[in-house]
């Protein structure tokens, strides 16, 4: 019981610093816009993992206090899988928000980092010499 509340007390940190952030600047352009879901989400996505980092010590520390218990084993079992889900899902929304981003703001051409794009330089009617 004790860990909702702290975790409800959390989000409620979260919203309220986000929509203060919002009213303190006037968004006038899509970038702007887009920076502030950015900030939000990376600030969520953070909290999420150090979250399910601290789920993940309390499920092995439920699972080495079980002694031989099985049913509180099982119960940490069953928390360790919820924290690798929440994990899982955490890293996907993140992806699915930079590739909307991404989507809204580019072409969707744009390469990775050190990629090198030698296409020019092919020729088509020219002979492979070797």
């Amino acid at each position: 019981m004790r860990l909702k509340s702290i975790v409800f007390s959390a989000f409620i940190v979260f919203f309220s610093a986000s929509s203060a952030h919002a009213a303190a600047g006037v968004i006038d352009t899509p970038d702007q816009f887009l920076a502030l879901v950015t900030k939000i989400t990376n600030w969520a996505f953070s909290s999420l993992l150090v979250l399910a980092v601290l789920f993940i010590v309390y499920a092995g520390y439920m699972f080495l206090f079980s002694q031989g218990d099985v049913e509180k084993a099982e119960k940490a079992k069953k928390q360790l899988l919820y924290a690798i889900i929440a994990v899982a899902i955490a890293i996907l929304a993140n992806g699915i928000i930079a590739l909307t981003q991404n989507l809204l703001t580019g072409d969707g051409s744009q390469q990775p980092p050190g990629f090198i794009d030698n296409t020019n330089d092919i020729n088509p009617n020219q002979p492979i010499r070797s």
